[in-house]
């Protein structure tokens, strides 16, 4: 046989599909690291006490707590109802 007459057969080997496939494999391992990293460093923390002061989550106060003291407003934080003031804006329960 001749060589015009030959055909050689270009199969790729395992070795010649993970070289070309490698960059693909480090894409997806980095952003897989990225999701991992992004997932645990939000949110995790425990919101907090419901309409807070201190509570920064949608369901505390922190922001409107920071814009009337921003007004001049004073803010105090009241743990119970015992504590307060006699110029408090929370009216007092009724006595049943």
């Amino acid at each position: 046989m001749s060589a015009a007459t030959q055909q050689r057969v270009l199969t790729p080997t395992v070795r010649d599909t993970a070289r070309r496939a490698r960059f693909w494999v480090v894409i997806a391992i980095v952003l897989l690291a990225f999701g991992v990293v992004a997932a645990v460093g939000s949110g995790t923390a425990a919101p907090g006490e419901p309409f807070s002061a201190e509570n920064p989550a949608p369901s505390g106060s922190r922001a409107l707590a920071q814009v009337l003291g921003d007004a001049g407003v004073e803010v105090v934080t009241a743990d119970s109802s015992t504590r307060r003031g006699p110029r408090s804006t929370i009216p007092p329960r009724r006595a049943s």
